[in-house]
């Protein structure tokens, strides 16, 4: 096991791939025939055909494990699956420096989903007017019936109905949106979220006096938010003959500069997303919905704004990242694919929470190595250099 000049474990990154699956399996080698099933091409192609409509094959990414995360005093490697080089390297480079720091802290919401009801032809009164309390408290009594009905297996595991709100829209007369609200426990719960907004369209018509125009979950996701941060010391950050503390201040200005420029807030979280996405994949999670609420969390000022943020206290460097993570550990997906089975299983089978959070540490990682980069050697000099190994 070699040791890099700063003490972090170099592990995976000097060894071939063989000698990896084989150092990752003797770890877990209970998760050696998930692992030997996620690469079976007659498995796979079989799969192509349940997942998606006029299946001619699959399509193969690169599956890679980020080393050095500590999260919550719990050591992980996490799995990762994506097309670019230097995103794994750059991850748990990053993580050993914050490992040295005392790793990440992390904390994740109870996952919960809105499902949205538009109406539309509802009478002006109700608009200007709504509900008084007691017919709110009397349609939620309704809707946490109607959830019963409807997702009675959400309820068997603890989920269901959590609240709605109703509010007419400005600029367009007669349109109200009705907001309900779903515990959806270790779910993503795009399906349940729709099957209860299309249940509920008689019971809203006949509350609003409208008919209702459409009924679908909305992917802003903005109530399962997701948060990690780290502190460490700045002289671990020398770098390119440059010491820690000058390191330090020019990735803080660095991180500034995106809080004021919107294309330089475009691409560092395009860099955050490297990682969150390519776990999100990893674990057979919709990595559209993912980035959708991710990007709408960055712009929920009327601003597109950086998703992390970074301080200086008492010669520490600290890093935060908040978002939304609509990501599910119990999903049709994870029973299906071998590969998210093991992705999961490695992570020691989290709940939505926890896999939110190790989410949100991983993306900090990943802009946090992409800034330092930035700031000392240049962007280039890691990335392209694993770039040009894959040149025909």
């Amino acid at each position: 096991m070699r040791m890099g000049e700063d003490g972090r474990k170099e592990r995976l990154a000097h060894l071939g791939r063989e000698e990896r699956r084989r150092l990752l399996c003797s770890e877990h080698p209970d998760l050696a025939d998930s692992l030997a099933r996620a690469e079976d091409p007659a498995l796979l192609s079989d799969l192509s055909e349940k997942m998606i409509e006029n299946s001619i094959s699959f399509f193969a990414l690169p599956f890679g494990v980020a080393e050095n995360f500590l999260i919550d005093a719990a050591a992980l490697s996490v799995p990762m699956v994506t097309e670019e080089p230097s995103v794994v390297a750059a991850a748990s480079f990053a993580a050993g420096l914050i490992r040295l720091g005392g790793g990440f802290t992390t904390e994740a919401k109870e996952a919960e989903l809105a499902a949205q009801v538009f109406l539309e032809q509802v009478p002006e009164t109700f608009c200007q007017n709504g509900l008084d309390q007691a017919e709110r408290e009397a349609l939620d009594a309704q809707l946490g019936a109607l959830a019963g009905q409807v997702l009675p297996s959400l309820i068997a595991r603890g989920g269901g109905f959590a609240g709605s709100s109703i509010s007419a829209l400005s600029g367009i007369p007669g349109v109200v949106r009705a907001d309900l609200r779903l515990r959806v426990c270790d779910a993503m719960g795009a399906n349940m979220a729709n099957t209860f907004a299309e249940a509920a369209r008689k019971l809203l018509e006949d509350r609003t006096g409208g008919r209702a125009l459409a009924a679908i979950l909305t992917n802003e996701c903005a109530l399962r938010l997701a948060e990690a941060r780290f502190s460490l010391p700045v002289k671990l950050l020398r770098r390119a003959g440059q010491k820690g503390e000058e390191i330090a201040r020019r990735l803080m200005l660095l991180s500034e500069v995106a809080h004021h420029d919107r294309a330089r807030a475009i691409t560092a979280n395009k860099g955050v997303m490297n990682g969150i996405t390519a776990l999100a994949l990893a674990t057979g999670n919709d990595t559209r919905a993912v980035e959708a609420a991710a990007h709408a969390w960055a712009s929920r000022s009327g601003r597109y704004l950086p998703l992390t943020r970074y301080g200086l206290d008492r010669g520490r460097l600290t890093g935060e990242i908040i978002l939304p993570l609509p990501l599910a550990s119990a999903s049709s997906m994870a029973g299906l694919h071998p590969g998210a089975l093991f992705s999961l299983s490695l992570l020691g089978s989290p709940s939505a929470p926890r896999l939110a959070a190790i989410a949100a540490a991983l993306g900090l990682a990943q802009n946090l190595a992409a800034l330092l980069a930035l700031v000392g050697e240049g962007i280039q000099a890691g990335h392209m250099r694993l770039h040009t190994r894959r040149t025909p």
